[in-house]
């Protein structure tokens, strides 16, 4: 019985793959690829992706944002009625298989630690729509003052739907992207030499 095993092993790898491929069993590795040209991941962009442009205020000694600021945040999404390819997004397709939409109401300030994140720019007596008339000096880390006016210059953009994505990405840049997956989010740079490098963050689930 023991010299069946190895076969029976191989035929099982073999089924669990063809699950995999017809999506019928999760990919809880959720790869991500990004190029100019789209944004990929293999668990599939059905809910879309998010974008938050970050200015970064202090890395930890590994390079990576410790505490940051979210400067504009954009949303790409997919028609499934128009594409058959589920698992991307492309950025400047105007074919109408896919939508834009820029939201200019998010500066809020964020520590990044470990997996999570936390937002840091409320007090007690602020309200969330409120929270973006404030602004934080950061000095060793440490928040110092509130103040009463925003320290960034942010576009009027209006609020309306793109065919193409209506932000350029730029290069040493830091990005949040936002999958609405329980699964996993990520951060992007983009160096100098518009490089596109993730960072994937696997968060705990209850699978």
């Amino acid at each position: 019985m023991s010299r069946l095993y190895p076969f029976t092993i191989s035929l099982f790898t073999i089924f669990l793959t063809g699950l995999y491929s017809c999506g019928l069993i999760p990919n809880l590795g959720c790869d991500v690829k990004m190029t100019h040209e789209y944004i990929e991941s293999t668990c599939g962009l059905y809910n879309g992706v998010r974008f938050e442009e970050l200015k970064v205020d202090s890395f930890y000694d590994d390079k990576t944002p410790k505490i940051y600021k979210v400067v504009v945040a954009f949303y790409g999404r997919l028609d499934e009625s128009k594409t058959k390819n589920l698992n991307r997004i492309y950025f400047k397709d105007s074919s109408g298989k896919y939508f834009w939409r820029i939201d200019t109401s998010t500066v809020r300030l964020y520590h990044k630690w470990g997996i999570h994140r936390e937002r840091i720019d409320l007090k007690e007596n602020n309200l969330l729509d409120t929270a973006n008339k404030f602004e934080v000096v950061i000095a060793n880390d440490s928040i110092v003052r509130f103040g009463d006016r925003p320290s960034i210059e942010i576009d009027n953009y209006i609020l309306e739907q793109h065919l193409v994505c209506p932000i350029k990405f730029k290069p040493d840049t830091w990005y949040y992207l936002n999958f609405y997956d329980q699964r996993y989010e990520a951060y992007l740079y983009i160096d100098k030499n518009m490089t596109y490098k993730i960072e994937k963050i696997s968060l705990p689930t209850n699978f």
